[in-house]
């Protein structure tokens, strides 16, 4: 079974965010974003630990989608139910 991240490390790092050229990544805010939500609409989850980067999992309130946000060096990926809504370089 894969490790399971801790929610509230989850929750801190979302707050905290990870910074990209000085600035804060906004998690929420791309999320929101990406499937025309609000980021309140969104909370943080646990879910398995990828073993590259950063792991980060959110859940909708409303309708159960679930999104997982990994950041690995200056790769992006953000995933929502297995469909991949963004994946690129993020200049550092």
């Amino acid at each position: 079974m894969p490790e399971v991240s801790d929610i509230s490390s989850l929750e801190e790092d979302a707050e905290d965010a990870i910074h990209f050229s000085g600035e804060p990544l906004d998690h929420l805010g791309l999320i929101s974003e990406l499937t025309d939500t609000e980021p309140e609409d969104w909370e943080a989850t646990t879910g398995p630990i990828s073993g590259a980067g950063e792991d980060f999992y959110f859940v909708h309130q409303t309708d159960g989608r679930e999104i997982w946000l990994n950041i690995d060096l200056d790769y992006l990926t953000i995933v929502c139910d297995g469909r991949t809504l963004y994946e690129g370089n993020v200049e550092c």
